[in-house]
């Protein structure tokens, strides 16, 4: 609950909702008794290292980081850095289909860094290059897809 609570402390009120490209995280009543939902916290902390982002989550809850890894990970079933890293690669999944901003502003604006990391982590990602993306998700009518 001390983890809860310092992510709400740090997030705003709990009717606050992100974006619709967050995911949606499962009540989770067996550890903490209440919903966890690290994605609250991370835009606060967008551009900040991982590392960063764990230490404050871990002092935010008077937690440990070590028990704070601990939780994050039996409760979400992936790393703090795992995470992040989806999170932004999410993030980054939406300004490709809805913005006309460069790939390297992308890269930036995300948090994943200059074009060709960016590049390389969202090919492994999702299996395609962020131009592919891109021209995948604004001309829907080409590819048979409804625009999101």
């Amino acid at each position: 609950m001390k983890l809860i609570r310092g992510i709400e402390f740090c997030a705003g009120s709990r009717e606050e909702r992100l974006p619709d490209f967050a995911p949606d995280f499962p009540y989770i009543a067996s550890r903490v008794e209440m919903d966890f939902y690290p994605e609250r916290f991370v835009p606060w902390h967008w551009h900040s290292a991982v590392e960063l982002f764990y230490a404050e989550l871990a002092a935010s809850a008077y937690l440990s980081e070590r028990e704070c890894f601990r939780l994050f990970r039996d409760c979400l079933h992936t790393t703090p850095a795992a995470y992040i890293r989806s999170y932004r690669l999410q993030a980054a999944c939406q300004m490709l289909a809805r913005s006309e901003m460069s790939l390297t502003e992308i890269g930036r604006a995300s948090g994943l860094g200059s074009s060709s990391y960016f590049g390389k982590l969202f090919r492994e990602a999702m299996g395609c290059t962020p131009s592919e993306y891109r021209r995948r998700w604004q001309d829907p009518a080409k590819n048979g897809q409804d625009r999101r």
